[in-house]
């Protein structure tokens, strides 16, 4: 959960605030004045510091899916809540001298009466948690729909004469390929990267056999482009008939290139990328060239990373490790399993 801004801890505060006057307004109680704003306030507080119990703790808990800690945990709130409410009937108030129905109550009706209330507190503690949740979610994937639709506008622009350029690419490379057959590799890498690229803003997924041969086309366009690049690439994929989301390993590999050392054969930037039974896992691994500009995570890895999280919700990850001199990130994803947006 994230920390409550000042604006949602008045909001918080004026309603408790409002319950704490409902309950005065409209209680039973024949006593005067303080004492009823005594109980109400009693009464209110002991439901607040449960609600906040079940919000920060045990909630967190069950989106994790940790069941045990969440059985213990309910249990555990029960016991505070009872406990508060023993402390609150039994104790305090008879000693104020407030006369309630409750502090006549049998052991067994009292429990009754906590579980009934722990149970109402809960169930409005949880409605409120998922709609959070539910409008968080909704701003999310209306900003990475817009994203998306800026990103798909800048692509449509850029395929202004784009049957002219291919053209021209092709002209390059058969004049080349009889000057400098490396040269006329390159532009033929370069010719299939922007081919690729131009394809994605009519598809919302990609075939993974033209994923990887984007990633292949990137690495050996970048071997041209440096004088020594020492790296190794592993590659074992059991299917290519799957569908992706575009674009992720070019990231990946980007940041790899754009922040680590390139040339020394004793620190080379690994590539691994396997496919088994639908589960994709890609792993890049650099030592950091503190020599560069950049040197942090990018921005594009944070957002690829909340990209992922939407596109693939269920039984994914995309995991960032660095420290002064070493940097991983693993891509995991059911292949099976899509968001729609």
């Amino acid at each position: 959960m994230r920390p409550l801004s000042p604006i949602i801890v008045v909001k918080h505060f004026l309603v408790w605030i409002g319950l704490v006057i409902y309950t005065y307004v409209f209680n039973s109680l024949n006593e005067s004045p303080g004492k009823i704003l005594i109980f109400s306030a009693l009464f209110i507080g002991n439901f607040a510091c449960i609600y906040y119990f079940l919000q920060f703790l045990i909630f967190p808990l069950a989106q994790k899916s940790n069941l045990v800690l969440v059985i213990f945990g309910y249990i555990a709130g029960y016991v505070l809540f009872v406990l508060g409410e023993f402390i609150i009937f039994k104790i305090i108030f008879p000693n104020l001298g407030i006369h309630t129905i409750r502090i006549n109550l049998s052991a067994f009706e009292f429990l009754l009466k906590s579980a009934y209330w722990f149970f109402f507190i809960a169930v409005i503690s949880y409605a409120n948690l998922v709609l959070k949740l539910n409008v968080f979610k909704f701003k999310k994937i209306q900003m990475l729909k817009s994203e998306i639709l800026n990103v798909e506008l800048g692509i449509l622009k850029n395929q202004f004469h784009s049957h002219l350029t291919f053209n021209f690419m092709n002209f390059c490379y058969t004049q080349l390929i009889e000057i400098s057959e490396p040269v006329a590799q390159a532009v033929e890498h370069y010719s299939e990267m922007l081919h690729y690229t131009l394809r994605l803003s009519n598809e919302k997924s990609i075939a993974l056999k033209d994923e990887i041969k984007y990633l292949e086309n990137f690495i050996a366009l970048q071997t041209y482009l440096t004088n020594k690049i020492c790296l190794r690439f592993i590659l074992n994929v059991d299917s290519n008939d799957y569908k992706i989301s575009p674009m992720l390993f070019g990231i990946i590999a980007e940041n790899a290139f754009r922040n680590g050392i390139l040339n020394d054969e004793n620190q080379p930037i690994d590539f691994e990328l396997t496919l088994k039974d639908a589960e994709l896992k890609f792993t890049v691994i650099y030592f950091k060239d503190k020599k560069n500009q950049f040197g942090e995570v990018s921005d594009t890895m944070m957002h690829l990373k909340e990209s992922i999280t939407l596109l693939y919700p269920e039984n994914s990850s995309f995991e960032i490790f660095e420290n002064e001199n070493f940097y991983r990130s693993s891509l995991q994803l059911n292949l099976n399993e899509r968001s729609q947006i």
